[in-house]
């Protein structure tokens, strides 16, 4: 009699009342209650792989080879774990169809995870949300817009006229009236305006304008005015991605930082600009920095031009930024990365801390952070706290920002080096969570995975190398957001011109070693200088 006869056999018998079987009819009862059992347990492992399969081999982070492997020995255990109940080997077969059931189940809540948290921070399609403020006297009786309808509101004509147009449009049909509106062409005339109160009594203005631009650069009116009213604009935004292999052709992502509290927002100043260019053959990353004040070309949201802060492109949007930089330097841009560096807390804290190489021995003021730490020049241990400070200080140095760049690209390095180490696996869940309320990327999930994948599949260490542009301050007029006599920084455009052509050497896959390649061409710029004082 086969295997299957004779457990079809003991089967039969657990219908039968107990009571009535002898001592071998009991046996076999007992039998075949346990290959039923055993069937059972069987069913519920191959849902629990299916359910894993399903949700694991789409995210694509196993190399090919190992998933085709795993799956051929998942299924190869499914097949003898079901056929063993059928046989004397039944717990066996029972006792590895229920741990790999709840390996499966641990790893469907892992692989669920996994998509979630990239579903945070990856997105092809988003929601922009620019909200225009109504703004009054801080000693105007006005508590709520229909305190105001019988104001005259002003707003600025170069900034944001389709916007404000549009929040006249919210303000006159949720009330039902039209109120009266006047532009002007510049922050000064409007704010003194509203200042003076009699030609105007309220301001419409973008927010991010009045929590960054109006703070800083009219603290004297921010610090008299105060907002009564708020009407947001959702725009459904296509986010153009590119759709290049990451894990095997060179590509360039532009970081976006920010130190505000909170949720990562489409638009609003970037304080840290940095490029990183990433050659997945040559496994040479190069991280370009660029000051937040760089005075150069920006665009706005109505396509108007001009030179400006670099920071004030964000305003906009981050493509915005991406696009400054992108002509700045003539190079592509297949990505954007927004960082919220607040969040560098809790990303560093969850990777177990970093070390970070600092260029320069210093300590950093209570306006970086509430602790004074101490920095030597070289590797530092750092917990997220500590890498905060060293990333915001900028008043103890001559350069200031220039500084603060290269300090915040030695902090993405020792963030990079090590995500990209196996230590991360001993805490991966939480590490995902962190980098969750830290970032936000137009780069596809695919190519998230793609990098992972490549990492897992045995990839040598990254050789991760930095370049910072330098320049002088100087004080200029915004041409785009309208301001005067605002404090920017002049960028050297010898040093743009090295920084193009170091990402263009990454990109081809020129290996370089940065500090001698700077060196010896400031070394032509200075020889060439004093030639041509020689000839005059």
């Amino acid at each position: 009699m086969s295997i299957f006869s004779q457990a079809k056999s003991d089967m039969s018998f657990v219908k039968i009342d107990p009571k009535k079987l002898s001592k071998k009819g009991l046996k076999k009862r007992r039998r075949g209650q346990s290959t039923i059992a055993g069937i059972i347990i069987s069913i519920i492992m191959a849902v629990c792989i299916i359910m894993f399969l399903f949700r694991m081999l789409p995210l694509r982070l196993v190399p090919d080879l190992y998933a085709i492997i795993a799956v051929v020995v998942l299924a190869a255990l499914w097949v003898y774990c079901f056929i063993s109940q059928f046989s004397r080997h039944k717990l066996i077969g029972k006792i590895i169809a229920i741990f790999l059931s709840v390996v499966s189940i641990y790893g469907f809540a892992f692989s669920s995870k996994i998509a979630d948290s990239f579903g945070s921070i990856t997105g092809g399609t988003y929601v922009k949300k620019d909200t225009i403020d109504v703004v009054v006297l801080k000693r105007d009786k006005a508590e709520n817009i229909k305190d105001t309808l019988k104001y005259t509101y002003s707003y600025n004509e170069s900034s944001d006229v389709e916007l404000t147009k549009k929040a006249i449009g919210m303000i006159n049909e949720e009330n039902g009236t039209v109120i009266n509106t006047t532009k002007f062409d510049n922050w000064d005339s409007l704010l003194e305006a509203l200042y003076d109160n009699t030609d105007t009594q309220a301001l419409l203005v973008k927010d991010s304008i009045y929590q960054s631009v109006i703070k800083d650069s009219y603290s004297s009116y921010y610090n008299e005015t105060k907002v009564v009213a708020q009407y947001t604009i959702s725009t459904e935004i296509t986010a153009s991605a590119s759709d290049i292999d990451v894990s095997k052709n060179p590509f360039v992502v532009y970081i976006s930082g920010n130190d505000e509290q909170g949720d990562i927002k489409s638009t609003g100043r970037s304080d840290v600009n940095i490029l990183l260019v990433a050659n997945p053959k040559t496994r040479e990353i190069l991280l370009v920095s660029t000051p937040r004040d760089s005075y150069i070309m920006i665009e706005d949201a109505e396509g108007d031009r001009g030179y400006d802060k670099l920071t004030h492109a964000g305003l906009a949007g981050i493509e915005y930024s991406e696009k400054a930089l992108s002509e700045l330097y003539g190079i592509p841009i297949d990505f954007y990365m927004k960082l919220n560096f607040t969040g560098v807390v809790n990303v560093v804290d969850a990777l177990g801390g970093i070390t970070v190489n600092s260029d320069v021995e210093f300590t950093n003021g209570t306006d970086a952070a509430p602790i004074q730490y101490h920095f030597e020049k070289g590797p530092n241990e750092m917990d997220g706290a500590k890498t905060l400070a060293f990333c915001r200080e900028r008043h103890n140095f001559a350069d200031g920002d220039f500084q603060r760049g290269r300090n915040q690209m030695a902090a993405l390095n020792g963030i990079i080096n090590k995500v990209t180490s196996p230590g991360i696996l001993t805490n991966y869940s939480g590490v995902l969570d962190a980098f969750s309320s830290m970032v936000y990327t137009n780069m596809p999930v695919t190519s998230l995975t793609s990098l992972i994948r490549s990492q897992l599949s045995g990839g040598e260490q990254w050789h991760i190398q930095s370049y910072a542009i330098e320049g002088e301050p100087a004080v200029r007029n915004c041409q785009v957001y309208g301001l005067k006599n605002v404090s920017v920084d002049i960028i050297d455009e010898n040093t743009v011109g090295i920084a193009s052509e170091l990402m263009n050497k990454v990109i081809t896959g020129e290996k370089v070693n940065v500090d001698e390649y700077v060196k010896a061409q400031t070394s032509t710029t200075v020889n060439s200088s004093e030639l041509e004082s020689e000839e005059e």
